[in-house]
């Protein structure tokens, strides 16, 4: 079978069938004479059980050691976890039909027992407009699931303050939230998907990949540092946007309370954050208190 009729089969996009075999999680696929690929019934059963794990919010690497047998505890965590929206399930239910019964006099009950079905729901509502339009575009993949522990409460309570007092916010950061709501993002499941590969890419990048992403790197802080570049209308309005973000607690309020409320994006951040301090390492590079880059020789 050709990897349109598995598709076809199964249900989901050649990329994503694709996506499975470069992150290991499918067995290399025989090859017919013609060079197209040959699936076969066992390779239909692992992209099933693959894609049971993902609507279940398993993310790759988790499934890869799902699949490697180094999984002890994962649909454990899975169970646990549909157990307790269940039951939230059942206590919005309770509280409705009692809300239909008695009219306004349980609102305040009703109010604490239903919740917005993900975090970006609740944010958009939140804080309708600019901003709330600006998380739930930047940060959705992390946002579909909802609100379970008193710290992720607590975290959640934090951004709405962060966002919701005033701030004199230069023109640079308006720039650069309106042109990423701009971005078309697809739907979640794919985009959480897609951060799942870069996050697994970024954890452990074969000698390949991340002597390519340094060869990238190194090509991009060379432009940069021609005038030409390092001046341009782009390039000071980027620094302009670290510095304000920086100054108003965008990196030390926000960003620690987005990595507390989304177990998802504190993984992907601290990724990012050990791959950037490697290759900082091995480039010689870091950013000034203005936010130019800086490069010096290696220790």
């Amino acid at each position: 079978m050709n990897i349109s009729d598995a598709a076809k089969a199964l249900g989901i996009t050649r990329r994503a069938i694709k996506l499975y075999e470069e992150q290991g999680l499918l067995s290399p696929v025989a090859r017919k004479d013609n060079g197209y690929r040959d699936y076969t019934d066992d390779d239909l059963n692992t992209l099933r059980k693959i894609q049971l794990y993902r609507k279940l919010g398993v993310g790759l690497s988790d499934i890869r050691r799902i699949m490697n047998g180094e999984g002890d505890g994962i649909l454990e965590d899975v169970l646990t976890r549909k157990r307790a929206e269940l039951a939230a399930g059942q206590q919005e239910l309770a509280a409705l039909e009692s809300f239909i019964r008695t009219g306004e006099g349980n609102l305040e009950q009703l109010d604490e027992a239903i919740d917005f079905a993900t975090i970006e729901s609740a944010i958009r509502a939140q804080l309708p407009g600019f901003w709330g339009g600006y998380i739930a575009a930047h940060f959705s993949p992390y946002l579909q699931t909802r609100i379970t522990t008193p710290d992720q409460h607590e975290a959640y309570q934090t951004i709405l303050a962060f966002w919701d007092e005033p701030k004199h916010w230069p023109l640079s950061l308006y720039v650069t939230a309106a042109l990423s709501r701009l971005i078309p993002r697809g739907n979640p499941q794919s985009a959480a998907a897609a951060m799942d590969a870069r996050m697994q890419a970024m954890l452990d990048p074969t000698p390949e990949q991340y002597d390519a992403m340094l060869r990238q790197v190194q090509s991009a802080v060379r432009m940069r540092k021609n005038p030409l570049v390092r001046y341009s209308p782009g390039e000071v309005i980027k620094r302009r946007t670290m510095r304000a973000m920086q100054a108003c607690g965008y990196n030390d309020v926000f960003i620690p309370a987005m990595k507390r409320l989304s177990p998802a994006y504190a993984s992907y951040h601290d990724a990012m954050d050990a791959l950037n301090e490697r290759m900082r390492r091995d480039i010689g590079l870091h950013y000034d208190d203005k936010f130019n880059l800086v490069t010096h020789e290696r220790e």
